[in-house]
């Protein structure tokens, strides 16, 4: 039996990601679509991760805290799981990683993983 491997890179976040699906024999025509349409969602919700969490966009809310704008921790509950998970991360490897390395607030190598996490769900469950 054959098997055939579905690829696909996504660029959000100034890096590629890369989809990939493996089935046994080929793929379907339905199948295709499918995982074209699953990656399109996937690179729509690392973008609008990317526009709240970046840290090089000044509208993001990342940007907006780090520039003094605390009402975001309160409002925003994915803020809140990101800056709590950059807190844990801190403690968790003695500092080794730091959101606040560079003086202000910028979760960047957390943020990466955790958008994968959280685009990924709602695309990979039938």
């Amino acid at each position: 039996m054959t098997v055939t491997c579905l690829n696909q890179t996504v660029e959000a976040m100034t890096i590629p990601f890369t989809v990939s699906v493996a089935v046994q024999g080929e793929a379907s025509p339905d199948l295709t679509q499918a995982f074209t349409d699953a990656c399109r969602k996937i690179y729509t919700e690392l973008k609008r991760i990317e526009a709240d969490f970046s840290a090089f966009l000044p509208d993001s809310l990342v940007s907006r805290f780090a520039e003094g704008d605390e009402s975001i921790l309160l409002a925003n509950a994915e803020f809140q799981e990101v800056y709590a998970a950059a807190l844990l991360a801190k403690e968790e490897t003695a500092g080794a990683f730091d959101p606040y390395f560079a003086g202000k607030f910028d979760p960047t190598g957390l943020v990466k993983g955790w958008a994968v996490k959280k685009s990924l769900p709602p695309v990979s469950c039938p």
